[in-house]
């Protein structure tokens, strides 16, 4: 049932009588979103009379009535089949406002069939309209003059069509004779102007390709140059430094011993710096290497970015296929215009016909559910009120054990203090008396629950005269507020009904506060009764502690007495 609510009230915040996400289930509806709802729906059907009412509640009582009797009048002509009257909108109820929704969406349900319906029908004067039209355009299409730049001196009479595919984006279209030569344009048919659409779509699709893989070459062949001079100045540096070398050793002249020592002394010092510096230089070339690696790597994403737009392009342009392939077959149906016209206002009928039987069978097949649905909703009518009804009687079974177990609660604390005094009490003291007294405490305990008892069935016998009589008062007073209304309607002159209805209501407000006053009365009482048992367990408690006073008073006067006699 909740599924089904929430989707009777998704229809509702579609045609917007209901905000988003205000209400689960129909129960929760009040009367201004129920009497919004009504009035939407009906717009939404088509039905007439639908002016004078608004979507918003009036705020004087007499306006509202009008409003709601209203539009269950409307509801009733339309063919609402439950009771409905300006109570169930004015004063709505679960039953009432899931039956009204639920007619309402069916009824929108198939107003939107209809619609539907009216637009896929076809009928012979539209066709011949179009047909007529399509005639109009291919006149005025064969007298229209064109100049189209085909690399040709001479444009002669148009002959028949011929085009067939020798390579990818390539056409040879028959489209002049030969030997005839006019200055006459003649205006391009529309799978010539289809063909020059794709040509220029493929030459934009062709430059796109061609541009990304030349982005892609140059970005690479950049990164190529850097990675090259890099190397190139590397290898100029350890160039110098054998240039530098050689000519040290191999001069024109021929030096002399000191200046041979002084020179490989300067050369073992070179060699021991550029040893000294060959770890640092180890580390600065693999670091170069990383940055190589990191750049090729980059490099490689960069070409698979490349890849991705190049198969997107390609997506296109298959795209770009399809969309041929289907102007393709609708151009070939072009020349049978009227034959397939005809074939689709024969499928429209045929269709039309399939969906009239589907109806049919549907009704057949919808009355037995619909009819399981009314006998279903009624048990569960039946079986809301049983359960509010047990409901209720175990409410009151349960204050009756409240009850019950303080009264027992007191009855054990007079049992305690008892046996308390009990055992205060001396030992020498007659068993019979003590037990002659709980026979009797037994017997009024025993007469108490009798007496509880009585008061309980009581209590459950004036509980459901009241029920009974408050359900003979709603329905009296529901037919009296009927009648004092139609009347006062009809008499709008007389002002003694209007002031009845007035009366009337007032006269509700006054017995609701009586029953008010009735409960507090009551409360009041059940307090008063717990208060004054308090009362009496104090003072059972005070009368023990004086009696354990005078025990003590007692003993010290025995003592005093027996110390008197000694002496």
């Amino acid at each position: 049932m909740e599924d089904v609510d929430r989707g009777v009230v998704a229809v509702f915040e579609e045609l917007g009588a209901l905000g988003k996400g205000e209400h689960t289930s129909l129960v929760d509806i009040p009367a201004a979103d129920l009497i919004k709802c009504v009035v939407r729906g009906l717009r939404q059907i088509g039905c007439q009379g639908l002016e004078e009412h608004s979507e918003v509640m009036s705020a004087s009582i007499s306006k509202r009535h009008k409003q709601c009797a209203g539009l269950a009048k409307i509801l009733n002509d339309q063919g609402f089949s439950p009771e409905c009257g300006y109570n169930q909108l004015l004063y709505p109820s679960e039953r009432s406002t899931r039956d009204i929704l639920m007619w309402l969406e069916e009824r929108l349900d198939k107003a939107a069939g209809n619609k539907a319906e009216e637009q896929i029908q076809i009928s012979d004067a539209p066709c011949d309209g179009l047909r007529e039209k399509i005639q109009q355009s291919l006149r005025a299409w064969t007298r229209e003059t064109w100049v189209i730049d085909l690399g040709v001196e001479y444009i002669t009479k148009r002959q028949p069509l011929k085009t067939f595919s020798v390579a990818r984006d390539q056409w040879v279209t028959k489209q002049f004779g030969q030997g005839q030569q006019g200055i006459e344009a003649i205006a391009p048919s529309v799978l010539e102007k289809h063909f020059l659409a794709k040509d220029t779509v493929a030459d934009i699709h062709e430059s796109q390709v061609r541009n990304c893989m030349k982005v892609a070459l140059e970005r690479e062949k950049v990164q190529r140059d850097d990675v090259f001079k890099l190397f190139h100045k590397a290898h100029d540096k350890t160039h110098r430094q054998a240039k530098f070398t050689r000519a040290a050793r191999f001069g024109q002249d021929a030096p002399s011993d000191e200046h041979v020592e002084k020179v490989l002394g300067k050369e073992e010092n070179s060699i021991g710096t550029t040893l000294a510096d060959m770890p640092e230089q180890l580390l600065s070339r693999e670091r170069q290497i990383a940055a190589f690696e990191s750049r090729m790597k980059e490099i490689a994403l960069r070409e698979e970015k490349a890849k991705s737009d190049l198969c997107e392009v390609f997506e296109k342009q298959k795209n770009i296929d399809r969309g041929y392939n289907r102007r393709k077959t609708i151009l070939e149906l072009m020349p049978d215009a009227s034959e397939n016209i005809a074939k689709l206002a024969q499928l429209v009928e045929k269709s039309s016909r399939r969906l009239e039987q589907l109806h049919e069978e549907w009704e057949a097949h919808r009355a037995p559910i619909m009819e399981e649905i009314q006998a279903l909703r009624s048990c569960e009518d039946n079986l809301t009120l049983s359960f509010e009804r047990k409901q209720n009687a175990i409410r009151r079974m349960r204050r009756d054990i409240q009850d019950m177990s303080a009264q027992i609660s007191s009855q054990k604390t007079k049992v305690e203090a008892l046996e308390a005094t009990k055992l205060k009490l001396p030992r020498n003291v007659d068993r019979a008396l003590y037990t002659n007294r709980i026979l009797d405490i037994i017997k009024q305990v025993r007469r108490q629950d009798g007496e509880i008892k009585r008061v309980i069935d009581d209590i459950q016998t004036v509980q459901k005269d009241i029920n009974t009589v408050s359900e003979k008062l709603r329905r009296v007073e529901a037919i009296t507020d009927d009648l004092l209304f139609q009347v006062s309607d009809e008499q709008r002159l007389d002002h003694s009904n209007t002031k009845a209805y007035r009366n009337l209501h007032d006269m509700r407000v006054l017995f609701d506060e009586l029953i008010a006053t009735a409960k507090e009365i009551g409360e009041t009482q059940n307090e008063a009764r717990d208060f004054s048992s308090r009362a009496e367990n104090l003072k059972s408690r005070v009368s023990n502690e004086n009696l354990e006073r005078l025990l003590k008073d007692l003993s010290q006067i025995k003592r005093e007495n027996e110390s008197l006699q000694s002496t």
